[in-house]
């Protein structure tokens, strides 16, 4: 693998992809500045194969893997070779998309030798209504104290295979840009929900609530509270994994529907 000491080499690889002018697929959608801040964590490596191109953020035990390619067959053949090349290196990957393209792509990952981890699917809920006067006062923006603590229970709860967990920076910037609101008791975070706003659209990213406070209206202040800041927005984006039941129920009562968008995770284990 090649250290990525620039953003510029990233670039690079996506033209040179682009001039053979014989396709393009990819699942690399990921901006500049993250990009720049795993660059300065010395964490994000390329790999360059015949007519395909990989992208590789290192994470914790593994590496999330980012593709670009003239075609499936090419990124096919170059997933062998990556195999054969690392063969006791764990390798996790997202394919977005309507079902049948993901289905195509997976297939080509899985004949390379991984297999399906997780799926996700999207759901959408259109205008957000001003929920002021239903505002629970307990519910605060984060501070910077806040951070080793949300990214402490992000590690614990979340799947780092499937949810993407954020860098510790990376949670600073969301607290910064008033992108994380909770409830604090005794200086013990008790439930927090983190989200994004582009443009006409916002997102929920991360909500979590302690387990001694279910049951006790925590979350639905937390998602008040995110539907307030997001007042100005059209519509609401939220990927759910399919096999978390609980987690659809709540989007569907607070009036999300699914959409046909799929996120399929597979995963190659270290043997």
């Amino acid at each position: 693998m090649n250290k990525v000491e620039n953003y510029k080499q990233v670039q690079d690889l996506s033209i040179k992809i682009r001039t053979y002018k014989e396709g393009f697929v990819t699942n690399f959608f990921i901006g500049e500045d993250r990009c720049n801040l795993w660059i300065n964590k010395d964490s994000l490596f390329s790999l360059d194969f015949e007519k395909c191109g990989f992208i590789l953020h290192k994470e914790d035990d593994f590496y999330h893997l980012y593709f670009l390619s003239v075609s499936k067959e090419q990124l096919g053949s170059a997933l062998k070779d990556l195999i054969k090349i690392y063969p006791e290196t764990t390798f996790v990957t997202d394919i977005v998309g309507q079902d049948a393209v993901v289905a195509e792509l997976s297939s080509c990952f899985e004949q390379g030798g991984f297999e399906k981890y997780s799926k996700l699917f999207r759901m959408n809920r259109l205008k957000i209504e001003d929920t002021e006067e239903a505002l629970d006062s307990r519910v605060e923006f984060a501070t910077l104290a806040w951070a080793n603590q949300i990214k402490s229970l992000l590690d614990a709860h979340f799947d780092k295979y499937s949810e993407q967990l954020p860098l510790l920076e990376e949670i600073n910037h969301w607290i910064n840009n008033k992108r994380i609101i909770g409830i604090i008791e005794k200086d013990k975070i008790i439930g927090f929900f983190i989200f994004d706003i582009y443009g006409l659209t916002s997102q929920p990213r991360f909500w979590y609530v302690d387990s001694d406070y279910r049951n006790k209206k925590i979350g639905s202040a937390l998602y008040k509270r995110f539907f307030y800041e997001g007042r100005n927005t059209k519509r609401v984006l939220s990927w759910v994994l399919m096999d978390n039941e609980n987690a659809i129920k709540r989007h569907e009562h607070y009036g999300f529907k699914a959409e046909p968008m799929f996120d399929q995770v597979l995963i190659k284990r270290n043997k």
